[in-house]
């Protein structure tokens, strides 16, 4: 049975390759790789669909959060880059760009960038709130 899903999976894939604009095929790509549990190829389908819907915030930030908690190869850290810098096109100013922008420069070695953005989200958040608590504490491990 295993191997029949697998056969599915790379099926959909080899499907992909030759229609790469299919956003949503990248998307059904994702979770057919997240249930057999392959972390790695599930982030690399998410990010090929970031890359068919480039103007697509929601998606982008739905990629970005998988970079948390999990080691990065250079190639998913730029990948990662390039996610966030096409984000700063319309969303500068959002929190949730702020956090990642922040994310991937503490990931990137770059923690004089990565206090710098934090500081300034942590200064637009409510004093003793759970998230400024836990931001204040990353900010605090940067040092």
């Amino acid at each position: 049975r295993r191997a029949m899903i697998l056969s599915m999976v790379e099926g959909l894939r080899d499907r992909l390759h030759e229609t790469p604009d299919n956003t949503e095929g990248w998307l059904r790509l994702t979770r057919a790789y997240d249930v057999l549990g392959h972390r790695a190829a599930a982030f690399n389908a998410l990010a090929r669909a970031t890359d068919t819907a480039p103007d697509d915030a929601h998606l982008a930030y739905q990629f970005l959060e998988r970079t948390i908690g999990i080691e990065l190869s250079a190639a998913q850290l730029s990948i990662a880059k390039t996610v966030i810098a096409r984000l700063a096109e319309n969303d500068a100013d959002g929190p949730q760009y702020l956090f990642f922008k922040g994310h991937i420069a503490k990931l990137s070695g770059d923690t004089d960038t990565a206090r710098s953005v934090w500081t300034n989200l942590l200064g637009t958040m409510p004093a003793g709130s759970e998230m400024a608590t836990a931001l204040a504490a990353e900010i605090t491990k940067l040092n």
